[in-house]
């Protein structure tokens, strides 16, 4: 894995991986109440993109944001995934 900006926080291994302590909180990729589409999509996406560009690797998010608009949000932003190998 190479250093990023995320790994400046440290690193942990799981499943044998190491990745970046550093994630992205995708609660606020709705709108302030957390309950429906955000005013600006591309935005999000960028925002979603240039985390991942940081090297975050782990993004957190809850069906309830939206509901389903941060996952939908989130897959448009880095889908095809990399394929890595660990």
């Amino acid at each position: 894995m190479n250093t990023s900006l995320a790994d400046s926080a440290g690193t942990y291994e799981i499943a044998g991986r190491k990745i970046a302590r550093l994630g992205f909180g995708a609660m606020r990729l709705t709108v302030p109440d957390i309950r429906g589409e955000p005013e600006d999509r591309t935005e999000c996406v960028r925002v979603v993109r240039h985390a991942v560009e940081l090297g975050v690797q782990l993004i957190d998010t809850a069906n309830s944001y939206g509901p389903c608009i941060s996952e939908e949000t989130i897959r448009e932003s880095i889908h095809p995934y990399p394929d890595e190998k660990p």
